[in-house]
């Protein structure tokens, strides 16, 4: 028994894949819907604070808010990238519209599954009304919808697509309600060979005292003229709605597309121009401010242009993520960027420090306990020469899970950068060299070869080394590395 219990836990990650993340993430998202956290106040610009939090249970925390919230469930995020969605939708739903949310989303399909079930039973002969059985496709489609149904609500226990379960879901209950209305009107009409009461008989029977019954005038037709224009207004309608809400923004992904194609090319004012195009066009996509922050961003880091132009390009990156801020406060990419775009300004302008400071510490209370915020702060503190901070920043993102993941690399280059300002050369090395085994990078490199050294292939650590980063022995199998996105 033991060895069958053991072979059965050695394939269960195999079996599973990825479906042991959801764990990871479930168990986060349970304890904000238990706990009702909220952050910090002060701590973020533009959040105010929470009141009624013990209605968030109850009512949620808002649409599309479960990205934002996520983070404020506890210190383990074992996951490599930022949560945006909760990989089930009725966990995603509990904390973005609350137990009336999932409630009404339950009784939704439960009406939905029960008037289709209703549906089948004339099918299989377990209803005999005196009306006329409803067709045998009737009852064939019934079940095919609720076959789909199922299988709808059994995937979104394991994932969230929106648009599909909006769409999916009203299309199935059109559906229910239109073979509920077929069956009421094969209900209604006479069996075969019944004729139906003619005129002269209906006249006779309304006829009283000998009197003739006056036959009722025939129903005119309504006119059609006042349809046509009615139809093709609404048609316009229509289409201007769906120009505005949907070519418009397919136009300014084309763009977005367009534009990251030209500047990997290297056509950097043609991929700003197409970046302003599609900002233009959807000033609500944060993605293209994001982008365009990042292209002036590589443009105010590059050493070889004047300090001036730097810091304009860099101050024009900082407003392209207020933007973004300004629309949404919890927004993690834009708060990242901000405090990294904030550090490279005060090495060229000291009084900024104290900002960009906050703003670092801004991003600890947006992800409290996601590693990658605290390489980003380590960062930030590096570029403020505040090595003291930076190594225990880089200690706390260990701590959290950062090396667990295929970019542990940048932990260890953060914590040799750290360790070569305050002197500990012998650590930095050894620091160093653990960042280039598991990936090469420039930086780390000069400073391997400012000490003397140069930098050896990835993975060809000395066994002193390996003591001090096993990760690099177990590299091929690490998870993947980590995404702002």
């Amino acid at each position: 028994q033991d060895a069958l219990a053991q072979r059965l836990a050695s394939v269960a990650p195999e079996l599973t894949g990825k479906l042991s993340q959801r764990w990871a993430i479930w168990a986060p998202a349970a304890q904000v819907f238990l706990q009702s956290p909220w952050f910090e106040p002060g701590r973020l610009d533009g959040v105010a604070e929470l009141r009624l939090r013990w209605l968030r249970p109850v009512l949620g925390y808002g649409p599309d808010t479960y990205s934002q919230v996520y983070p404020l469930g506890g210190r383990f995020l074992p996951t490599p990238v930022a949560i945006v969605s909760a990989h089930n939708f009725f966990v995603q739903t509990a904390i973005e519209l609350g137990a009336l949310g999932v409630a009404a989303y339950l009784g939704l399909f439960g009406a939905i599954a029960w008037t289709l079930a209703l549906r089948l039973r004339p099918a299989l002969g377990l209803h005999r009304g005196a009306g006329r059985a409803v067709p045998d496709w009737a009852g064939a489609l019934a079940a095919a919808s609720l076959g789909v149904l199922t299988a709808r609500v059994l995937e979104q226990c394991a994932g969230v697509a929106a648009v599909a379960d909006v769409h999916l879901t009203w299309m199935l209950a059109g559906m229910a309600v239109a073979l509920a209305a077929l069956e009421r009107g094969e209900a209604r009409r006479p069996p075969a060979g019944e004729s139906r009461a003619t005129a002269s008989e209906v006249a006779a029977g309304a006829t009283a005292g000998g009197r003739a019954a006056k036959t009722a005038p025939a129903p005119r037709a309504q006119p059609i003229v006042w349809r046509v224009p009615a139809a093709l207004l609404v048609a316009g309608g229509a289409l201007t709605l769906w120009t505005i809400a949907v070519a418009g923004e397919m136009k300014a992904a084309l763009l977005w597309a367009q534009a990251r194609a030209a500047i990997a090319g290297g056509s950097l004012a043609r991929g700003r121009e197409l970046l302003d195009r599609a900002i233009a066009l959807s000033p609500a996509v944060a993605d293209y401010r994001q982008e365009r922050a990042q292209l002036l961003f590589n443009a105010g880091t590059g050493l070889q242009r004047p300090a001036g132009a730097r810091s304009a390009a860099l101050w024009e990156a900082y407003g392209a993520l207020q933007a973004i801020l300004a629309r949404n406060p919890l927004d993690a990419r834009a708060r990242s960027g901000t405090a990294e775009i904030l550090s490279e300004i005060a090495r060229l302008n000291p009084a900024v420090r104290s900002q960009a400071l906050r703003a670092a510490e801004a991003l600890l209370a947006l992800q409290p306990g996601y590693w990658g915020s605290r390489v980003v702060l380590a960062g930030c503190l590096l570029a403020l020469d505040l090595p003291e901070r930076a190594l225990a920043a880089v200690e706390e993102g260990r701590r959290l899970g950062g090396l667990d993941y295929a970019d542990t690399y940048r932990l260890y280059a953060l914590q040799a950068d750290a360790l070569d300002r305050l002197g500990r050369t012998s650590e930095a090395l050894s620091a160093a060299r653990c960042s280039v085994a598991l990936a090469p990078s420039g930086f780390v490199s000069g400073l391997l070869q400012r000490h003397g050294e140069v930098s050896r292939k990835p993975l060809s650590l000395p066994a002193q080394d390996l003591a001090h980063c096993p990760e690099a022995q177990r590299t091929p199998n690490r998870r993947p590395a980590t995404n702002p996105e």
